[in-house]
């Protein structure tokens, strides 16, 4: 793993805790204005911080109803392209409260430095790339 690497797992785990803490600070990981694009085809533009506090926060609930309690970091891979922005792709899996997998999902994130460190411009929920783990839904 690179040392850039190392530094966006840092990243993503604490941008894992903080949405699943307070999505007030969460949408603080974020440059404004940014988007994102879901699994189902839909993108979504947040102008300012509230907007996008409105949207994390009705799919914080659907994730809880899931019965999420928090993400984990299955793998990570990052590119630095010329223009000084990142590109990171994570493979997230969503765990219940005992820490069982719910579902997963593949997600690519375009983030720059800023002066409070690093932010989310944009990111991509890559279609195809969900997956559900056997038994999990029934468990409910």
């Amino acid at each position: 793993m690179t040392s850039l690497e190392k530094d966006f797992r840092a990243f993503f785990e604490t941008y894992a805790r903080t949405f699943h803490d307070d999505v007030g600070r969460f949408c603080d990981l974020y440059e404004f204005p940014c988007t994102t694009a879901r699994l189902d085809g839909t993108v979504h533009r947040f102008p300012t911080k509230e907007d996008a506090v409105r949207f994390f926060t009705t799919a914080k609930a659907s994730y809880e109803a899931e019965g999420c309690r928090r993400w984990a970091v299955k793998g990570l891979v990052t590119d630095q392209p010329p223009s000084g922005e990142v590109v990171a792709t994570v493979d997230w899996d969503m765990l219940d409260g005992g820490d069982s997998p719910i579902r997963g999902w593949r997600q690519s994130y375009t983030l720059l430095r800023s002066l409070g460190g690093w932010k989310v411009r944009a990111s991509t929920l890559l279609a195809g790339s969900e997956r559900t783990y056997r038994g999990a839904l029934s468990d409910r």
